[in-house]
């Protein structure tokens, strides 16, 4: 009887153990499947602060690239002006200098 005693307890251990190690796989499955759903809300909101950094950074560079093309086309046009009134001057000049010489050629 007492054989049968030590089988019976043997057989409940092993049927606790084998409760304690599906239990245990179950929670690290658990565990796991949590810990990847973690991380996947990690990246998600970590490409979302990226992504939104990227956009303030575009936004900031064309304003920036905006404000340089302003001032290079106000500097072209002043430039412009500045070359338009001084080919006005000269122009004013080679025009009396070829009626002179044109006159001059009469002269002769």
């Amino acid at each position: 009887m007492e054989r049968v005693k030590i089988l019976t307890r043997i057989k409940e251990a092993e049927a606790a153990v084998n409760k304690m190690k599906s239990d245990c796989d179950s929670e690290c499955r658990k565990t796991i499947a949590d810990a990847e759903t973690e991380a996947k809300d990690i990246i998600s909101a970590s490409e979302e602060k990226q992504r939104h950094s990227r956009e303030e950074a575009l936004e900031t560079f064309r304003k920036e690239i905006a404000g340089k093309k302003a001032a290079i086309f106000a500097k072209g046009e002043e430039d412009a002006r500045a070359l338009i009134e001084r080919t006005g001057k000269k122009l004013d000049e080679a025009t009396q200098f070829i009626v002179s010489e044109f006159e001059r050629s009469f002269d002769v």
